[in-house]
């Protein structure tokens, strides 16, 4: 496909979507709140299969092998029922801790800061299991806006030091689908993050993403982009790292040891001054 289709199709997209204000059916309305005190939009079941699916690199089970990097190896499976690929990315974060890498996933304000894609980033509410976000993604002009709704929870496990985040497509009222933009939709995904077995101070992430992007784009263009972006998403969070995050600790710890000094100095001060009088 020549460029100049593209963009003539991108065209097209974005008249059609814009006089309906969305190119597909939205997907069927699911739990809405107010939520119980105990609801849990996730199962063990689903825990279950992310782990699966991590652990499997078998062809006989689908998984074909794409692309490897330095620090990423990228997988994708072929789901019959679905119209996109589920994508699998092993990623390594090399001097930086595990913890670390949660909180930078789960950190809205801190993912703002590094996840280029999303324009807009919303804890919807927050909840003892699981929290409702909203995500917008300004796309170029041929292409119209995409957004989506996820159920996410993010869980510890303290005697292996791994984070598990699980994602699932939501709807919200407050959050209704807005002519222009087209609302994407997550099939359950996926993030572990563990510790290197061979360093504990660095980081060894498995990605599972399966996202209809909906509308008219082919889904031989999204499954591609979608073999692409864990690379991306991965150097994103590691320059972020580097570039910010360490400099702030840092920064904080040298505040941190000029103001222990200047405690100590007076201190010493303080005693001479006291010797001084005796």
């Amino acid at each position: 496909m020549s460029s100049g289709s593209g963009e003539e199709m991108g065209k097209d997209q974005t008249t059609a979507e814009a006089a309906t204000g969305a190119a597909s059916a939205s997907p069927e309305a699911g739990p809405q709140p107010p939520y119980d005190e105990d609801f849990n939009p996730f199962s063990e079941k689903d825990k279950e299969k992310i782990l699966h699916e991590e652990g499997c690199k078998e062809e006989a089970e689908g998984w074909k092998f794409v692309n490897s990097s330095q620090y990423t190896e990228v997988w994708r499976k072929a789901d019959t029922s679905k119209p996109v690929h589920l994508v699998k990315g092993y990623l390594q974060f090399p001097g930086i801790p595990p913890n670390v890498v949660a909180d930078l996933i789960h950190n809205s304000e801190r993912r703002k800061e590094w996840d280029t894609f999303f324009d807009v980033i919303e804890v919807v509410e927050e909840h003892k299991n699981f929290r409702v976000m909203y995500w917008l993604s300004k796309l170029p002009l041929t292409i119209s806006d995409r957004d989506v709704v996820q159920f996410i929870r993010r869980e510890y496990d303290e005697s292996t030091n791994t984070t598990y985040f699980l994602y699932r497509n939501a709807t919200h009222p407050n959050y209704p689908e807005r002519r222009g933009i087209v609302r994407a939709e997550t099939i359950l995904s996926g993030v572990i993050v563990r510790p290197d077995p061979e360093d504990p101070g660095s980081t060894k992430l498995s990605l599972m993403l399966q996202t209809d992007m909906k509308g008219w784009i082919p889904h031989m263009i999204v499954n591609t982009i979608a073999a692409r972006s864990p690379k991306q998403w991965r150097d994103s969070l590691a320059n972020f790292y580097t570039n910010v995050y360490s400099k702030e600790l840092e920064k904080q710890r040298s505040s941190g040891d000029g103001a222990q000094g200047k405690e100590e100095d007076g201190q010493g001060q303080a005693e001479a001054g006291a010797e001084k009088q005796e």
